[in-house]
């Protein structure tokens, strides 16, 4: 932590990439207690979403970097640690999808009517022409 506190760039990748194996390990060996001494169930669950899965890794980095600004002293200054955690938490949102139906498939589930308004109502009718089969 020192070493990082001397650091001018303060750029968590370059520290890490500076150190041996060992001591990368150690560090976050190091960054571990303090985090489980905070016994916040909040952000414990934050943090166990934030630091599984693809794409993971760049936010644990930039809490470490959060822990080294603080010196490593996470109970006294954990208003920060928090806001920090909780700006990287995972937004789950509603994502939508597109599909090409045919619109035989349209009428057997809506019936001709609803289907045609549906289609028609909306513009979202569209034609294609099949390559394959000869006009």
């Amino acid at each position: 932590m020192e070493a990082f506190a001397k650091a001018k760039n303060a750029n968590v990748v370059a520290f890490l990439d500076s150190l041996s194996t060992p001591q990368r390990q150690a560090l976050w060996q190091r960054f571990s207690p303090p985090r489980n001494a905070l016994k916040d169930e909040n952000a414990d669950q934050l943090w166990s979403d934030l630091a599984k899965g693809k794409g993971s890794d760049p936010h644990k980095k930039a809490l470490l970097q959060c822990f080294l600004k603080l010196g490593g002293d996470l109970k006294s200054k954990k208003e920060v640690y928090m806001k920090e955690l909780v700006s990287y938490c995972k937004v789950h949102g509603h994502t939508s999808s597109e599909e090409w139906v045919p619109f035989a498939t349209v009428l057997k589930h809506y019936g001709l009517a609803e289907a045609m308004r549906r289609a028609l109502g909306l513009n979202q009718l569209s034609f294609g022409v099949c390559a394959i089969l000869p006009c």
